[in-house]
């Protein structure tokens, strides 16, 4: 990370997410200033509805409607962006003859230049955007579009609700205590 530079892009859109003037190489031989979890992606964002009513039937049984809807907003959640790095921008450390890679910038020597040498990457380099990287491209794969659900279910009650009542009633009144044999 660049000191100062924020890893967000100063007017983030899904394909511009990440700044790329944010990221470069560690001097070698040092370890790197990146932090854990200090990237995020776009939020994710759901919000679900559940509505159940009840219809009292005959014979100790009910009938309950439920209506249930997932996403209700439909929000689409996007996935984190891409951050595969497929192209450099050489910083002011690279001269003429000391290029990423010969051959691949017209403004550095080639292969066939005497004395030109591929150093790689420097402290200072700057990623490009090509290859789609800092850009989202796909939403979440495990978080659905809207989704509305309906159901009956048909409770049965094996004694009457003033029964259980009662029951339940009783076995707080009068605790059965059972002794075990060691």
């Amino acid at each position: 990370m660049v000191p100062g530079q924020s890893y967000k892009a100063a007017n983030a859109s899904l394909t511009n997410w990440l700044n790329p003037n944010a990221l470069t190489p560690q001097p070698a031989g040092t370890p790197g200033n990146e932090a854990s979890y200090q990237f995020f992606g776009p939020h994710t964002r759901r919000a679900d509805l559940s509505i159940f009513k009840n219809f009292e039937l005959p014979e100790r049984m009910t009938l309950q409607f439920r209506a249930e809807v997932f996403n209700i907003s439909n929000t689409p959640n996007f996935a984190s962006p891409n951050a595969g790095i497929s192209g450099w921008t050489e910083g002011s450390q690279h001269g003429f003859l000391y290029p990423i890679k010969a051959g691949d910038n017209p403004n550095f020597c080639s292969a066939a230049t005497p004395g030109c040498t591929s150093v790689g990457l420097l402290p200072g380099d700057t990623p490009t955007s090509e290859g789609g990287f800092g850009s989202v491209t796909s939403t979440v794969a495990n978080i659905n579009p809207r989704q509305f659900q309906f159901a009956l279910k048909l409770l049965f009650w094996s004694f009457s609700r003033s029964d259980e009542a009662a029951n339940t009633a009783s076995s707080l009144a009068n605790p059965k205590v059972t002794s075990l044999p060691y």
